[in-house]
């Protein structure tokens, strides 16, 4: 698997970093310098906004941004497509865990007060915050689902600042799995006491620009990568989706011919068919192809 870019770090602090049309709105701009990090990681630094530059183009100078906000500046000023799961449409843990193993940045809202009892503290006290996820490392099988243990997170608020609380960290820190968690769940979406609760993500998940391969079964990485192809099958026939590269393992899903199929790993070590043993595999090596299923576009 490749490594995946790490962003300029960018600091939210003081509140004058951030003046517009008078107001200091520095420490009230977590969500646009959070996006302005996952802009640039989405880009691989072709495109490094400000974070001041991201609350600017929501044209809003009013206390806090919503992720919807700052998702439409980064789609229609820096073309970056961002998935918004918010309200009625949050994410799971889980789910976001996946895109962030897959090598989707994830821009997290939730409560700074996860954080006060930590090394990681970078407010007073409760508030209403949002971090980047960057990538994970450990990654480990819970309850059936890959988890990472830990979390590079850039905090925007992490500037090194000293507070009458202590000092700040500074730049991108590693944070446990279970604080990420917390964080998450003690987000206050409306603003009162009543927090969001756990296995429910307010999150917006940017694009993977990193391909890469989680290699199983004797997996080697595609040359390009993705490399493309295009299913076969006989006249009325359909080809299988397996879970491994043999006719032991089970079939997931069928595709017809024609569907363009993204390969990012082969086996020339899987089960013969037609004379052949290499099987094509996605990118998380749980999806495979025999070779006779696929051909060139």
């Amino acid at each position: 698997m490749t490594q995946p870019m790490v962003p300029v770090h960018q600091f939210q602090g003081p509140a004058t970093n951030c003046v517009i049309r008078g107001k200091a709105l520095g420490w009230l701009s977590c969500t646009a310098y959070s996006m302005a990090m996952l802009i640039d990681r989405a880009t691989l630094g072709a495109k490094r906004p400000s974070g001041c530059d991201v609350r600017w183009h929501t044209g809003d100078i009013d206390g806090g941004l919503r992720l919807s906000q700052v998702a439409a500046v980064a789609e229609r000023e820096y073309g970056v497509d961002i998935e918004v799961r918010v309200g009625s449409n949050v994410c799971s843990p889980t789910y976001a865990a996946g895109k962030l193993r897959d090598g989707h940045p994830v821009l997290l809202q939730g409560d700074a007060i996860a954080m006060v009892d930590t090394r990681f503290r970078t407010t007073a006290g409760s508030v209403n915050h949002a971090v980047l996820l960057n990538d994970g490392r450990g990654w480990h099988l819970s309850g059936g689902v890959w988890v990472p243990s830990e979390v590079r997170v850039g905090d925007p608020a992490a500037g090194g600042q000293r507070s009458s609380w202590g000092t700040a960290p500074k730049g991108f820190q590693w944070w446990p799995w279970a604080l990420v968690l917390e964080f998450a769940a003690k987000l206050r979406p409306s603003g009162d006491s009543r927090i969001l609760g756990p296995g429910r993500w307010y999150a917006g998940i940017g694009p993977d620009t990193e391909p890469h391969a989680h290699l199983a079964f004797r997996g080697i990485e595609t040359t390009p990568m993705p490399e493309r192809f295009l299913a076969t099958a006989p006249t009325g026939r359909r080809v299988n989706v397996r879970s491994g590269p043999s006719t032991q393992h089970p079939v997931v899903f069928t595709i017809a011919s024609r569907h363009e199929v993204l390969a990012f790993q082969y086996t020339p070590s899987g089960e013969e068919l037609n004379g052949s043993r290499r099987w094509f595999g996605d990118h998380s090596g749980t999806l495979w192809v025999h070779d006779s299923g696929l051909r060139k576009p």
